[in-house]
Order: C-alpha cells, then sequence, then structure tokens
C-alpha cells in the first residue's frame, strides 16, 4: 500500500496536509492518490521499482516530480508439499533390488527454482527428469529440497522408498528316503539340508523331526531314526521373512 509523501512537499499557501497527490508507478499513467483503488494497492514483482509524486495545492499548482526507488527482494524461500508424494512399496520376485523412477515432489515459489535430492548420506544431486536409480531390498532414504534463482533453500522433504521381497526361498526337495538295517532296531545318521536357493539370499533354516520343536541347523545334523518312518520337515526363511518347506520321509525297515 502506497502512502501519500506528507511532508516531503511544501506550499506558502497551502498546508501540507491539504496538498493534493498524485502517483506513477514505473511506466505507468498518474493516480490521483485520493481517488486511489484498494486504498492505493499496488503489486509489484521482484526487483527495482519507481514511484514518482506530484503535488497540486490549492490554486492547481503543480510542483515537480520527484521520484521514489523501491526494492522488492524475495525473502521467502520455496516450499516442498511432502505430504503430496506418496510412496508405495515396490514388490520384488526376482533378484534382491529394484529399478525406480524417481518422481519429485510438488514445489511453489515466486522465484524460479531447481530440485535437488540426496540419496541416504551420498552426494547432492540435481533433478533432471527422468531419474532411475537402482535401490536395493529394504528401506532407503531419500532427501528433497529446492533452491531458487536468489539462493534461498527450502525445508527438506524426507521420503523412504521400500523394496519388498515378496518371494519366498525355493526348494529342491529331494524324493523320501528308505534305509534298510541289518541286525538292528534303529540307527542315527547325519543328515544334510536340502538344496534351496533365494532371490535374495536363504539366511535361517530349520529342521523338525516328527512332530518335536523346530531346531536351528548347523552341519552336520545327527538324527536318531527307530524302525517306520520318521518325518522330518525342512523349513527355510530368507532375510524378508519368506518362508518354504521340505518335508520328506525317512523310512527304516529291518532286514
Amino acid at each position: 500500500l502506497l502512502e501519500a509523501p506528507i511532508g516531503a512537499f511544501h506550499d506558502n499557501c497551502t498546508p501540507d496536509a491539504d496538498l493534493a497527490y498524485w502517483y506513477a508507478v514505473d511506466n505507468g499513467g498518474f493516480v490521483d492518490f485520493a481517488a486511489g483503488v484498494n486504498g492505493n494497492e499496488v503489486v509489484l514483482p521482484i526487483g527495482k521499482h519507481y514511484v514518482y509524486w506530484y503535488a497540486v495545492d490549492a490554486h492547481g499548482n503543480r510542483s515537480d516530480t520527484c521520484s521514489l526507488e523501491l526494492d522488492v527482494e524475495d525473502v521467502n524461500p520455496p516450499t516442498v508439499d511432502c505430504d503430496a508424494l506418496v510412496l508405495t512399496p515396490y514388490e520384488v520376485t526376482q533378484g534382491c533390488e529394484t529399478t525406480v523412477t524417481l518422481t519429485a515432489p510438488a514445489v511453489t515459489d515466486c522465484e524460479d527454482y531447481e530440485i535437488f535430492y540426496k540419496i541416504g548420506n551420498g552426494e547432492e544431486h540435481l533433478y533432471t527428469a527422468p531419474v532411475d536409480v537402482t535401490f536395493v531390498v529394504g528401506d532407503t532414504l531419500v532427501k528433497w529440497y529446492a533452491k531458487d534463482n536468489v539462493g534461498l533453500t527450502s525445508d527438506t522433504c524426507f521420503k523412504t522408498y521400500s523394496v519388498v521381497d515378496v518371494a519366498a526361498p525355493v526348494f529342491n526337495c529331494p524324493a523320501d528316503t528308505a534305509f534298510k538295517l541289518y541286525h538292528n532296531c534303529d540307527t542315527t545318521m547325519a543328515v544334510l539340508f536340502p538344496p534351496v536357493t533365494d532371490n535374495c539370499e536363504v539366511t535361517r533354516r530349520y529342521y523338525l523331526v516328527g512332530t518335536g520343536a523346530d531346531v536351528e541347523y548347523t552341519a552336520p545334523v545327527e538324527v536318531y531314526f527307530p524302525l517306520g518312518v520318521t518325518t522330518i520337515t525342512w523349513t527355510a526363511y530368507d532375510a524378508s521373512d519368506n518362508k518354504a518347506e521340505c518335508v520328506r520321509d525317512y523310512s527304516v525297515t529291518d532286514t
């Protein structure tokens, strides 16, 4: 809002408060201050501007024109709409990583701006779409922020990108095994864990003999087999707690 420059102009007959004031902004036409619109509200873009004034006394005599320089500066940093950037987990079934095309959050500012991001504690990168990034299974923190052309920096927007392994380990489960005993009614044998693979990594292995309790597998495993059929359930987990089982019957007969 412009204010009349009362006290800047003087007249030998008309009091300062009774002078009529006219103004023009930059290259615009002169406006009667007393008839100004919206209380003489002037919208000025960022940059340097000039307001020109003159006064008219009660007898219609006009003063010389004086100018006032106004410098409008941007003191508000860009705003990042972090909440509007909604992420959903990325599922993988093959391999232990995936490529994600990053979408920057929306930014508002009265100046031109650039968007930057950091992955974890890594280096700063200028965002220029499209940006493809490889994320491994787990959570990766990405930091977003913007800088405008006068050097103001927004608050940081923190977003977690989650990659979820949904594929269970895969057993190459062997066929059931039969043993024949001679002159014995039972036996104890070393048993190996069946072959198992995973798109990431098998992290835990367990076995269960009959209806007992799961025991963590550490080779070699010595298992007692009486006459008859003993069922062993082999269980494998990956780092994402995906689970697979291999059930085998071990038959022992007396010959």
